[in-house]
Protein backbone atom coordinates (compact mmCIF):
# COMPACT_ATOMS: atom_id res chain seq x y z
CA UNK A 1 0.00 0.00 0.00
CA UNK A 2 1.18 3.39 -0.99
CA UNK A 3 2.00 5.46 2.11
CA UNK A 4 0.25 8.52 0.66
CA UNK A 5 -3.03 6.78 0.30
CA UNK A 6 -3.51 7.19 3.87
CA UNK A 7 -5.84 9.96 4.73
CA UNK A 8 -5.84 12.56 7.88
CA UNK A 9 -9.26 11.15 8.41
CA UNK A 10 -8.53 7.59 8.67
CA UNK A 11 -5.18 8.21 10.93
CA UNK A 12 -7.89 10.16 13.36
CA UNK A 13 -10.27 7.19 13.27
CA UNK A 14 -7.08 4.65 14.13
CA UNK A 15 -6.46 7.03 17.40
CA UNK A 16 -10.03 6.53 18.92
CA UNK A 17 -10.02 3.21 17.98
CA UNK A 18 -6.34 3.06 20.09
CA UNK A 19 -9.11 4.82 22.62
CA UNK A 20 -7.72 8.18 22.03
CA UNK A 21 -9.55 10.93 24.60
CA UNK A 22 -10.18 13.91 23.49
CA UNK A 23 -11.20 16.61 20.75
CA UNK A 24 -8.85 15.71 17.92
CA UNK A 25 -10.74 16.94 15.04
CA UNK A 26 -7.12 17.73 12.88
CA UNK A 27 -4.35 15.74 12.96
CA UNK A 28 -2.09 19.12 14.18
CA UNK A 29 -4.50 18.76 17.49
CA UNK A 30 -3.36 15.38 18.65
CA UNK A 31 -1.73 15.29 21.81
CA UNK A 32 -0.39 11.92 22.93
CA UNK A 33 -1.20 12.33 27.02
CA UNK A 34 -4.72 11.48 25.34
CA UNK A 35 -3.74 7.70 24.41
CA UNK A 36 -4.35 5.00 26.41
CA UNK A 37 -1.10 4.28 28.53
CA UNK A 38 -0.30 1.43 26.96
CA UNK A 39 -0.68 3.03 23.28
CA UNK A 40 1.21 5.95 24.76
CA UNK A 41 4.71 4.18 25.89
CA UNK A 42 4.76 2.77 22.24
CA UNK A 43 4.33 6.43 20.98
CA UNK A 44 6.78 7.66 22.85
CA UNK A 45 9.14 4.92 22.20
CA UNK A 46 8.93 5.16 18.20
CA UNK A 47 8.93 8.86 18.24
CA UNK A 48 12.25 8.71 20.29
CA UNK A 49 13.95 6.43 17.77
CA UNK A 50 12.68 7.88 14.73
CA UNK A 51 12.25 11.47 15.42
CA UNK A 52 14.97 14.04 14.78
CA UNK A 53 13.62 15.93 17.69
CA UNK A 54 15.24 15.71 21.09
CA UNK A 55 12.41 17.25 23.60
CA UNK A 56 8.42 17.10 22.97
CA UNK A 57 6.31 14.69 21.53
CA UNK A 58 3.02 15.88 20.97
CA UNK A 59 3.14 17.18 17.59
CA UNK A 60 3.48 14.90 14.76
CA UNK A 61 3.70 14.15 11.42
CA UNK A 62 1.58 12.72 9.42
CA UNK A 63 4.80 10.83 8.32
CA UNK A 64 4.86 9.45 11.77
CA UNK A 65 1.32 8.68 11.89
CA UNK A 66 1.15 6.76 8.90
CA UNK A 67 3.90 4.58 10.72
CA UNK A 68 1.57 3.86 13.45
CA UNK A 69 -1.11 3.47 11.46
CA UNK A 70 0.19 0.28 9.50
CA UNK A 71 1.58 -0.96 12.62
CA UNK A 72 -1.87 -0.84 14.47
CA UNK A 73 -3.67 -2.48 11.33
CA UNK A 74 -0.51 -4.58 10.69
CA UNK A 75 -0.08 -3.04 6.74
CA UNK A 76 2.43 -4.14 4.09
CA UNK A 77 3.64 -0.71 3.93
CA UNK A 78 7.06 0.89 2.48
CA UNK A 79 8.63 1.63 5.83
CA UNK A 80 11.79 2.36 4.50
CA UNK A 81 10.01 5.16 1.94
CA UNK A 82 8.61 6.71 4.47
CA UNK A 83 11.65 6.63 7.06
CA UNK A 84 13.95 8.41 4.41
CA UNK A 85 11.28 10.25 3.11
CA UNK A 86 10.97 12.11 6.57
CA UNK A 87 14.50 12.17 6.74
CA UNK A 88 15.08 14.28 4.00
CA UNK A 89 12.83 16.63 4.95
CA UNK A 90 13.69 17.09 7.99
CA UNK A 91 16.98 18.17 6.84
CA UNK A 92 15.92 20.31 3.42
CA UNK A 93 13.30 22.31 5.40
CA UNK A 94 14.65 23.14 8.27
CA UNK A 95 15.11 26.71 9.08
CA UNK A 96 18.33 26.29 11.05
CA UNK A 97 21.46 23.57 10.83
CA UNK A 98 20.00 20.24 12.04
CA UNK A 99 23.04 17.76 13.00
CA UNK A 100 21.81 14.37 13.07
CA UNK A 101 24.54 12.25 14.79
CA UNK A 102 25.43 9.07 13.68
CA UNK A 103 24.23 6.68 15.92
CA UNK A 104 20.70 8.09 15.08
CA UNK A 105 21.17 7.95 11.85
CA UNK A 106 22.26 4.58 11.41
CA UNK A 107 19.12 3.84 13.92
CA UNK A 108 17.01 5.07 11.10
CA UNK A 109 18.53 3.74 8.18
CA UNK A 110 18.85 0.25 9.73
CA UNK A 111 15.11 0.40 10.73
Amino acid sequence: MEPNSISSTELLNMFYQMGYIGDSSLLSKFRKPNLPPIWNRLFTLLFKSFSECVAGSDSVSKFFCTIIYGLYHVMNLDYGSILWTQLIQSTSYSTRNTEISCARFWSIVVK
